[in-house]
């Protein structure tokens, strides 16, 4: 079996059992999703991904999940679509600093992933300019 398919098994798995014993809302049971929502992002299953990333309910994930579709829609042509979604993912992620306030805020976006996303949203916005 693929690697790849076993990573999603596993992910799938511990999902399940982790929503039977601690409840869907549990943030272990979140984390579980989140990073199930990785696994198939790095499979360029990004819908999927995006759906668990907004079911898991984490801001942080939420404005990544949008970006990922504004991504798909960059690369299936719909620039209208993608301009869309990065605007929502901006908004999203800009509101971070509400929810954290602004210190806590500022530390999140100096870690270097989120400056790599920071980096691919500004190119999706600049489409449609």
């Amino acid at each position: 079996m693929c690697g790849s398919k076993v990573a999603v098994q596993q992910q799938e798995r511990a999902l399940a059992l982790r929503r039977q014993e601690l409840g869907p809302d549990h943030p272990d049971t979140v984390g579980i999703m989140n990073d199930l929502g990785i696994v198939l992002h790095t499979q360029g299953k990004y819908q999927e991904a995006q759906k668990l990333f907004a079911r898991s309910g984490q801001l942080d994930s939420g404005w990544r999940a949008l970006l990922v579709a504004a991504r798909a829609a960059v690369l299936t042509g719909n620039k209208s679509a993608a301009r869309d979604y990065g605007l929502q993912s901006d908004s999203l992620c800009a509101g971070l600093e509400q929810k954290w306030g602004k210190d806590a805020y500022a530390s999140y976006l100096r870690r270097p992933d989120i400056q790599n996303y920071r980096s691919q949203l500004a190119q999706v916005l600049t489409l449609g300019k």
